[in-house]
């Protein structure tokens, strides 16, 4: 339950996120720590923490993180807006105990965890949607062609029932669908700039989250990151796969890599998932930290 309503809160440009796909990213989390705990018991409570890196306004997956498994979260965020609006919808549902929205000024080189988390913090498992476009006129031309496949769908139902429609509710119909087809955004498939695009794309992104987690490597078990396309996800594999052979002294290795596939069709996505930790070095973190 998420109080008030989305739209009395976020900004107006903000991303409106489909609640369905976030839980499933969560949930499949929460097995990969099932899988990871000494007990394998479904993993409760607010000795669990995680790391949502770029929450958006709309802190959707510390909420569901929280109210479904009792989780403690920290949510990441850049834009100003956004973290006014992740702050304000925590506060109004009671979960200030529970999420931990932290601002970071993030551009040009600098870091995904470095200001976020804090010297000897340790976190659970870390999760991200990263921003899939390389640029903003990318961002605007998908979106356009998205609502006018929209537009084009909704005539198409609407066009059965049109012999029983009277003269004025056609042309009612009529001016709907030419103001639909007129639109260039949606906020189903809208946002704030930094939820949409980085220079780079998701592949940038996501390759920043990869470079840097061997840093952090002591701090954090479960790394991870949506990833939306199969030609991304063999170069971000190949990244960890490189890192795995480049290792430094004294750095940790590269014990596990994880793919797990979401949705289907067209909608298809992959979580990535990368540890250095091995089985028994997670079971006895897991043991460490009580869950």
């Amino acid at each position: 339950n998420i109080h008030p309503t989305y739209g009395d809160i976020m900004p107006c440009t903000a991303l409106v996120p489909p609640v369905p796909g976030r839980a499933d990213y969560v949930h499949y989390m929460a097995d990969v720590l099932q899988q990871s705990s000494a007990g394998n018991m479904s993993p409760r409570g607010e000795k669990i923490v995680g790391l949502d890196i770029g929450t958006g306004a709309s802190c959707i997956y510390p909420l569901i993180a929280t109210s479904v498994y009792g989780w403690n979260m920290i949510a990441s965020e850049i834009n100003t807006a956004s973290i006014e609006s992740a702050r304000e919808i925590v506060k109004v549902n009671a979960l200030t105990e529970k999420i931990d929205v932290r601002s970071h000024s993030h551009s040009g080189e600098s870091s995904i965890f470095d200001g976020i988390l804090q010297p000897g913090e340790k976190i659970d498992f870390c999760i991200c949607n990263p921003p899939f476009y390389s640029s903003k006129e990318a961002f605007q031309a998908e979106n356009a062609r998205k609502v006018r496949g929209l537009a084009k769908g909704g005539l198409n139902k609407i066009r059965p029932i049109e012999e029983v429609a009277t003269t004025v509710k056609q042309q009612q119909h009529e001016q709907i669908m030419k103001k639909e087809n007129s639109r260039t955004t949606s906020n189903n498939f809208g946002g704030t700039d930094s939820e949409l695009w980085c220079q780079g794309g998701e592949v940038a992104f996501v390759s920043k989250i990869i470079s840097e987690s061997k840093q952090y490597a002591h701090q954090c078990l479960w790394f991870s990151s949506l990833i939306s396309r199969h030609a991304n996800l063999k170069k971000m594999e190949k990244l960890l796969l490189d890192m795995k052979k480049g290792r430094k002294e004294k750095q940790r290795v590269l014990r596990a890599i994880k793919r797990i596939r979401m949705g289907a069709g067209h909608k298809s996505s992959t979580i990535l998932l990368w540890s250095f930790w091995n089985k028994s070095e997670r079971m006895e973190w897991s043991r460490i930290r009580g869950w």
